[in-house]
């Protein structure tokens, strides 16, 4: 997904709600499209819940 990340100068014009709703919730790294930030929001869920799942603690 590294592709998809948006650079400083993509985001210099986005307004504040387009930044929210492009930048991923737990790692806050914008990208391109709303879209590619909320598949990596899901990763981050997805991975999560795998710790959870084996009792590690990490998230």
């Amino acid at each position: 997904m590294i592709e998809h990340r948006a650079d400083a100068a993509e985001t210099s014009g986005w307004t504040p709600l387009e930044r929210t709703i492009r930048t991923c919730y737990y790692c806050r790294q914008p990208y391109r499209a709303a879209v590619d930030a909320t598949k990596c929001e899901r990763i981050h869920e997805a991975l999560a819940a795998l710790a959870r799942s084996n009792g590690d603690g990490r998230s």
